[in-house]
């Protein structure tokens, strides 16, 4: 189990993600998933496979910071 975004949010910004809500989580994952692809990997994924993308990120980390944070 382990998720590209470890390599872009560190621990602390990780229990931060988690005191948002789901909605305000998932925007701030998009927003690091932009900028770590570059505009034709973004095109490749389509939406769909975006909207996938941060959904199993907010999954992975939800399990992490359960696991190692509370």
């Amino acid at each position: 189990m382990t998720s590209n975004l470890e390599y872009f949010v560190n621990k602390q910004e990780i229990i931060k993600l988690f005191n948002l809500d789901e909605k305000q989580a998932k925007k701030k994952i998009l927003t690091v998933l932009i900028n770590h692809y570059s505009t034709i990997e973004l095109t490749e994924m389509g939406f769909s496979g975006l909207k996938k993308k941060v959904d199993k990120e907010y999954i992975i980390l939800k399990k992490i910071s359960k696991k190692y944070f509370f």
